[in-house]
């Protein structure tokens, strides 16, 4: 143990004296492509032409980059990303979760105490509970002169990407339509923000149509599917207002599932670069991009649809315009690029099917049903009221049933090996199970003792089989899982004096904040469960 510290301690201080890049960078800008698989620069590169193109051209592409965690989902993926800390250790173990001292679910951002600018019936929002610091803070910390603005659909997404300090974060709120911030980060907006609202309505009379010719879409199979967007709007073109004349929350809505929100949050950034000068001072800013509309689109429509192909026909076009202007605001040689994603995504089922590959949907009502019978058993059995409910990753239970002890550990136990036994379960893992390091090891049990919180989320944590999701209704599709599909993400840095090369070797997602302390300088410490890439990239 004692010499586990000391190397820990020597890697630390090493770790402080890594080289900074030659020359330095003044803007850090990192994007977050929800839902994004590396497949799709396979899949439409030979198609890109813009800002996608540039980082595959011209960026370090780690093609074997995955998360190292059970937990594949928007919270958990960009707290894994923005601090180098797996879930066991940042806290952000779901996008809600059980919270055992408060015995019923929260969000994972919702703060009371910091309630949202100009907006006090919406619920308050803030980073309280993080646990682990950001790249943000550490580079705030030790260079006071930097600035860090963190922006998103989702107000999850841009919060959990900053951390505690930050200038400026913004996120959309369907009701009042409008970007917004919480009095966490800042009392008001800048003027330059409120000047952007009107174009958050751009597209209330607009239809989103292909960007190319029908022949360009053969590759993703058939435009009309029973299984998007429930069967009933699955062809283009899509009206971005489903109540044409009345600009209501449905429009909002649907820039969560049209590529045009994610158009708009990158002109908002480059307002920001604009109007704040980021990339001009004495030390390198930050700006943190999270693209939410991604996941929208890939969950209503699938991973191979025509709409998912268009979305990152389009995201490419803007990146490289987007580049383009930080190459003329900043310099070509002044700014740095990273790009990920907070977790990939499954195939719709039925699509598998059609190719022959196996794979299931489970729909949620019959889940419910089924653990509501075995946990009647389970009561009558043991002599105890065991009420299961179903949260983010597996079942939690209102009575603490592992403190108890006696009959209530027995059925919790019962309880879980019954669960076992259900056709599209893989695997259940108990509490005491993830939390001793001695469990012996089987399949997947390290990613969820990597997620594991020991007073937050399930009691117990459920495995689906590969290929196999639960959804509330017959269409769309998810993630969440442990599998590739769902932890295999892009990762690719651009910028002065990194190469253009592919490295095959496997690295993590939590490898991205601490390299991004080497490349700039900024000393780490021993909260980062990631290692540097960074003499990966010289």
């Amino acid at each position: 143990m004692l010499i586990r510290s000391l190397l820990c301690t020597l890697l630390v201080c090493a770790a402080a004296h890594a080289q900074p890049l030659n020359p330095p960078v003044r803007l850090v800008v990192v994007l977050v492509v929800d839902q994004m698989v590396p497949d799709y620069f396979h899949r439409y590169g030979d198609l890109y032409q813009g800002g996608l193109a540039r980082l595959a051209r011209d960026g370090t592409v780690f093609d074997r980059a995955y998360h190292d965690q059970s937990c594949t989902l928007t919270g958990p993926g960009h707290a894994t990303l923005s601090t180098g800390a797996l879930p066991a250790r940042h806290g952000i173990v779901g996008n809600y979760w059980f919270e055992r001292a408060a015995g019923r679910e929260v969000y994972s951002c919702a703060d009371s105490t910091s309630p949202v600018v100009g907006h006090p019936e919406l619920n308050g929002v803030s980073p309280a509970r993080l646990e682990a610091s950001t790249f943000a803070e550490l580079l705030r910390k030790q260079m006071p002169g930097s600035r860090v603005v963190s922006m998103a659909l989702k107000d999850r997404a841009a919060v959990l990407m900053a951390g505690r300090k930050a200038d400026l974060v913004l996120w959309l709120e369907e009701v009042p339509g409008r970007m917004v911030t919480s009095r966490w980060y800042s009392d008001t907006l800048p003027g330059w923000v409120t000047e952007f609202q009107p174009s958050l309505v751009r597209y209330a009379d607009s239809v989103w149509t292909k960007l190319l010719p029908d022949s360009a879409y053969r590759r993703s199979g058939p435009d009309h599917s029973l299984h998007e967007h429930g069967g009933t709007q699955s062809t283009f073109p899509h009206a971005c207002n489903p109540e044409e004349g009345t600009l209501s929350v449905k429009y909002f809505e649907e820039l969560y599932i049209h590529p045009y929100g994610d158009q708009l949050i990158l002109e908002l950034a480059q307002r920001a670069v604009d109007s704040m000068k980021l990339g001009l001072g004495p030390h390198a800013d930050l700006l943190l991009i999270g693209c939410s509309a991604a996941d929208g689109t890939g969950h209503v429509y699938g991973p191979d649809s025509h709409e998912v192909q268009d979305y990152y026909l389009r995201l490419d076009r803007w990146l490289g315009e987007f580049f383009d202007h930080l190459d003329s605001a900043v310099g070509q040689n002044r700014w740095l690029a990273a790009l990920s994603s907070d977790h990939g995504v499954l195939s719709l089922p039925e699509v598998d099917a059609a190719r022959g590959v196996a794979s299931e949907r489970v729909l949620t009502d019959t889940v419910k049903a089924q653990i509501e019978q075995l946990s009647a058993a389970v009561s009558t059995q043991w002599g105890v009221q065991l009420e299961a409910l179903r949260v983010d990753g597996g079942l939690a239970f209102k009575a603490n049933a592992w403190d108890s002890g006696g009959a209530w550990q027995q059925a919790v136990l019962d309880l879980a090996a019954r669960v076992r036994t259900l056709d599209w379960v893989a695997d259940v893992y108990t509490r005491p199970e993830l939390a001793n390091p001695e469990t012996p090891v089987r399949p997947y049990l390290r990613l969820f003792q990597n997620a594991y919180h020991d007073q937050r989320g399930p009691d117990l944590f459920i495995r689906e089989h590969e290929r196999v999701i639960v959804t509330s209704g017959k269409s769309g599709t998810t993630h969440g899982s442990p599998y590739s599909y769902d932890t295999h993400v892009p990762l690719i840095l651009m910028g002065p004096g990194i190469p253009a090369v592919h490295v095959t070797d496997s690295v993590r997602t939590v490898d991205l904040a601490p390299t991004l302390c080497d490349l700039l300088g900024v000393s780490r410490d021993a909260s980062f469960d990631g290692a540097s890439l960074a003499d990966r990239l010289r």
